[in-house]
């Protein structure tokens, strides 16, 4: 056929056929306008320029690959500075253990040992407190004083997000809480009436002890010169009894007695004066009486007695004083004790005391011998005597 032969609406239908397809991938013929890519199937001439029949450059990429997750325990997963945490608790309730059971019979050296560990652990929770409060602020304005304050949590939360950069922090407020806990607690020995007490410590320790130590060096000194006469010695001592316990009975004709059986034995004052003086150190330890009542009863795994705590009125106040086992005491006096006490227990004790015991009430009371004082206060080597009143 011949173009005269064609139709003018054929002729005019073939080239709005080759213009109607604007797209190679689904051969479209809408318009795309102002559009990069087709309106219909999307396809994009830059990015797809060669993708036709729906394939894409995208589908000739390699597969990624997956990625295996390495399977881990509770434990394995924790951070490194989580476990040092833990060390440090760890240490910090050896120590404390360690001390309490070295130390479990001197109160004093516990309750200095007791009392730096919690000053140290306060001033170290202070100071991470401090660092971790300037450290809040700088992250957040929103944080104040009175977050600081009263609102640790808001303090803590920004430190907290930003671990493990902010590890030391950590470490240093729980482990200085966790001494002062430990400290209080486990340690203990802290005698927290200390600074509100006014007792004079020459009292505690016994007046009249120290009166008689006195005394007696004084006589001994004496005794040493030649022309020095026991009877004076002894007639200074008993002026110096007389004025602390009053007259009793037949004191003073046994004093003279004694003095009357010396006179005329001048030869032998420098004999006797060698003996006083050897003797002089001794005496400066002397015995004294103290009545005490017993306030508690120290028991086993079988609740079987292995010691009795006492305590006595000292300066105005009663406060612990000593304890002596069962093995010290004659085996009558336990028993007495420990029947009369059977059915005297209660529930708090009858003086401030940090020890683990029965407390009983406190009718029983004992005469208890002793060497003096030592410095927290306590008898020092207590040895039983008699029992006074077993009520």
């Amino acid at each position: 056929m011949s173009v005269s032969e064609i139709g003018p609406e054929e002729s005019a239908a073939a080239p709005e056929a080759e213009l109607a397809e604007t797209c190679l991938r689904c051969h479209t013929s809408q318009e795309w306008g102002e559009s990069s890519w087709c309106p219909v199937c999307g396809y994009y001439p830059i990015v797809d320029g060669a993708a036709v029949d729906g394939k894409s450059w995208a589908d000739d990429l390699p597969d990624a690959p997956e990625e295996v997750e390495e399977e881990k325990s509770t434990l394995q997963s924790l951070p490194l500075w989580f476990w040092g945490l833990l060390g440090g608790i760890v240490g910090i309730t050896m120590f404390s253990v360690a001390i309490r059971v070295l130390f479990s019979d001197q109160e004093g050296v516990r309750g200095i040992i007791a009392l730096t560990q919690l000053v140290i652990g306060f001033v170290s929770l202070l100071t991470a407190h401090g660092l971790a409060a300037k450290f809040a602020m700088k992250k957040d304005r929103r944080v104040n004083l009175n977050d600081v304050l009263l609102s640790w949590f808001n303090v803590w939360q920004p430190n907290i997000l930003a671990l493990p950069a902010t590890y030391s922090r950590i470490w240093a407020v729980v482990w200085g809480g966790f001494a002062v806990l430990t400290a209080m607690t486990i340690i203990g020995g802290i005698d927290y009436s200390a600074p509100f007490r006014v007792d004079d410590p020459q009292k505690v320790r016994g007046p009249k002890a120290a009166a008689a130590v006195g005394t007696i060096t004084s006589a001994a000194k004496e005794a040493g010169k030649e022309d020095a006469r026991l009877d004076k010695a002894l007639n200074d001592l008993q002026e110096e009894e007389s004025e602390d316990e009053g007259p009793s009975k037949g004191g003073s004709d046994a004093m003279g007695e004694a003095i009357s059986e010396f006179d005329g034995v001048e030869d032998q004052l420098e004999a006797i004066g060698d003996e006083i003086l050897t003797e002089t150190a001794a005496a400066r330890e002397a015995t004294i009486e103290l009545e005490c009542f017993v306030y508690g009863v120290v028991t086993d795994s079988k609740n079987v007695p292995v010691s009795f705590l006492f305590a006595a009125d000292v300066s105005g106040r009663s406060r612990h004083v000593a304890e002596i086992r069962v093995e010290q005491l004659p085996p009558a006096k336990f028993r007495q004790m420990a029947v009369r006490l059977h059915s005297a227990v209660q529930q708090h004790p009858e003086v401030p005391s940090q020890r683990k015991a029965v407390w009983v009430k406190p009718i029983v009371t004992c005469r208890l011998r002793s060497r003096g004082y030592t410095n927290s206060g306590h008898l020092k080597k207590p040895e039983f005597d008699a029992i006074i009143v077993a009520q």
